[in-house]
């Protein structure tokens, strides 16, 4: 899904000749969600991997998927991944992200 994020946002962009990038993050992790609504239904998460992936949103990188631990372990033999070594993540500290590359 996140793949087919970016391109939808590198394509949008082209049409709208516009300098649009966006950051994608993923987070595997427990977490609670629930549908909610009475006329119009959406799904909404929180907890830590909600947390966690949006505070690793502002250290991302524009027009990439970066992802922590859990993720890479579990892609890494299926996609090609950089190293990004740790970064500063609010109320986490240091944790330790790839790049998924496109």
């Amino acid at each position: 899904m996140a793949i087919r994020m970016v391109h939808i946002t590198r394509e949008h962009a082209m049409e709208a000749q516009s300098g649009d990038e966006a950051a994608h993050r993923h987070q595997q992790r427990p977490g609670g969600g629930c549908v909610i609504g009475k006329s119009k239904y959406i799904y909404d998460l929180w907890g830590d991997t909600v947390n966690l992936a949006s505070r690793m949103e502002s250290g991302g990188l524009p027009d990439s998927v970066q992802v922590t631990r859990p993720v890479y372990e579990k892609l890494k033999d299926l996609f090609v991944f950089e190293a990004r070594g740790e970064i500063e993540v609010k109320g986490k500290g240091n944790v330790e992200a790839w790049l998924l590359r496109l």
